[in-house]
């Protein structure tokens, strides 16, 4: 059976690849009419992403001291989550090169071909899955904090 950390560890590589097979099979692009707009959106998100988990580590950084962050070393945890952070944050990184990239595959009949889309999708859906997966560890540390001072006092 899978085990839930194994989910954990690869469910953004999972989604990121089935959304590229399903983009890449179904031969999809993105279309001209609105490619430019698309990936201008998808850049300021991946950047405005990048800086909100970069805000996130500065966050974890100062855990080791609190009684969670001695449990999540204890459990050997910490450089699972700051790989997960990691890479999350190199995910919307790569998201908005790709972008950028993209705007020189848009053909002005067609879009963003087949390839380059899939490419994209397959990266966005990667980095969503990977955000997905941080926040909600950092809301479960935020609440074993919460749960831990309201105990204490």
């Amino acid at each position: 059976m899978i085990s839930k950390l194994t989910i954990e560890r690869f469910a953004p590589y999972v989604v990121g690849s089935i959304a590229a097979f399903i983009w890449w099979f179904n031969d999809l692009s993105i279309p001209a009419a609105f490619a430019k707009e698309l990936l201008s959106a998808v850049i300021s998100a991946a950047s405005v992403c990048a800086g909100f988990l970069t805000t996130a580590l500065s966050i974890l950084m100062t855990l080791g001291s609190s009684a969670i962050g001695r449990q999540i070393e204890r459990r050997n945890k910490t450089s699972l989550l700051f790989g997960y952070l990691r890479n999350a944050i190199y995910s919307c990184l790569l998201l908005a090169a790709a972008c950028v990239a993209s705007y020189f595959w848009i053909e002005e009949n067609t879009g963003i071909p087949t390839l380059a889309s899939t490419v994209l999708i397959g990266i966005s859906l990667f980095s969503i899955a990977s955000i997905v997966r941080i926040i909600e560890i950092l809301i479960r540390i935020f609440q074993a904090m919460s749960s831990s001072s309201n105990g204490a006092g």
